[in-house]
């Protein structure tokens, strides 16, 4: 009872701050987002780290295509992202990293967010090779996880295009092995550099604050 009338008052919030730029609602125990989160299409910023969402986001969040970011790190619950995050063209830093469970991802279309800068953790998928990486030439921060060792020498390829990169991370799947990575030579601004597989430890948790 208590989650559902914290929903309830929230959708005053969707329903009648039409220009509202930021909505940040960490920690708070809201379940799921109403289709009303569509209306903000005047966001920036939205923020939903440590909340109690479910299942899937709505796909009305496609209409936010001025968002520039989007804050899901510990929502430890969320399953799964619709693929709509290809129409935010303005969005800079989407961040979907938690060490406990992370949202389906490797579905998305990522080929227009040609002005993301930070992308610290997603799963490998077809958006790889389909001009998502590739595009986003204005990228500080990726982490890629379950990769195949040919995946791994596809993203390598790319880096000539990727040469503000700062903090790269690489995970393989279980009994893989790297390729030789001469083509990092391209990243003249790299500082932080993480290479690991599903045998390690873990995702370098501390890179993402």
């Amino acid at each position: 009872m208590k989650i559902g009338f914290i929903e309830k008052k929230l959708n005053v919030i969707y329903k009648n701050f039409k220009l509202l730029r930021v909505l940040d609602m960490e920690g708070v125990r809201v379940v799921s987002l109403p289709d009303t989160i569509g209306s903000l299409i005047q966001l920036r910023y939205l923020g939903l780290r440590k909340t109690n969402l479910e299942e899937e986001l709505p796909l009305s969040m496609g209409n936010l295509q001025n968002l520039q970011t989007l804050d899901l790190r510990y929502s430890c619950f969320l399953k799964r992202i619709p693929n709509v995050i290809w129409k935010m063209v303005h969005l800079r830093h989407l961040l979907l990293y938690t060490p406990f469970d992370s949202p389906e991802s490797g579905h998305l279309r990522m080929d227009t967010l040609c002005n993301l800068q930070s992308l610290p953790y997603i799963e490998t998928g077809n958006w790889i090779n389909n001009g998502g990486l590739a595009n986003m030439t204005s990228l500080r921060q990726l982490g890629i996880d379950g990769l195949s060792r040919q995946q791994v020498t596809s993203v390598i390829s790319m880096m000539e295009r990727l040469q503000d990169i700062q903090s790269l991370s690489l995970s393989l799947t279980e009994q893989e092995m790297f390729p030789i990575l001469t083509g990092l030579s391209y990243c003249e601004h790299l500082q932080k550099l993480w290479l690991g597989s599903h045998q390690n430890v873990g995702w370098p948790e501390t890179q993402f604050g």
